[in-house]
């Protein structure tokens, strides 16, 4: 059994409180610059001094927040048979996370393949909601839904044509 109220077990008083205070003012600051630092957070940047004098702008807290919006309307939706995502990449989607449904989502990274209609409507022929990062492209057969900002949300009448053997979610990659 362990004497707790050993005297060897004990320590001075002062030697305590002079530590509680320093852990005290350790936590102190380190809460104060992590409150400032998270204002600034872009993963997008790399980081030097000067980053920590200039303004928040747009952080990586609020820089994807169309997109998240995007994919919270589109998981509300009942007749989603399949989603298309362009302009942005996959990992700042939430993917299946934000969509809420069992459906194939296909990522297409190369925006090229926008502009060549015969891949693109072979695409799309698996997804009836498409999202595109940009207020330029229309894609044909599609409807405008909603807009976030820049993410917009465009809507195909018809069902899916789902192929059983491929993947549900894919990444269209760039092309080299």
């Amino acid at each position: 059994m362990i004497n707790w109220d050993a005297p060897y077990l004990r320590l001075p008083k002062r030697f305590v409180y002079g530590e509680a205070i320093a852990v005290f003012i350790s936590l102190g600051i380190w809460i104060i610059f992590s409150l400032f630092l998270a204002g600034r957070f872009d993963t997008d940047r790399d980081f030097d001094i000067t980053y920590l004098l200039q303004k928040p702008e747009i952080t990586h807290w609020t820089k994807h927040r169309e997109t998240l919006l995007a994919f919270q309307d589109v998981s509300q939706q009942k007749d989603v048979c399949g989603v298309g995502v362009a302009g942005i990449n996959w990992t700042f989607s939430g993917g299946y996370t934000y969509l809420h449904h069992d459906v194939p989502l296909h990522f297409i990274e190369d925006n090229q393949i926008l502009d060549q209609k015969e891949v693109f409507d072979t695409l799309s022929q698996s997804f009836n909601y498409f999202m595109v990062h940009s207020l330029d492209f229309v894609p044909q057969g599609f409807e405008l839904n909603q807009c976030y900002e820049r993410m917009c949300i465009y809507k195909r009448p018809n069902n899916c044509k789902i192929d059983p053997t491929k993947e549900k979610f894919q990444i269209i990659p760039k092309s080299s």
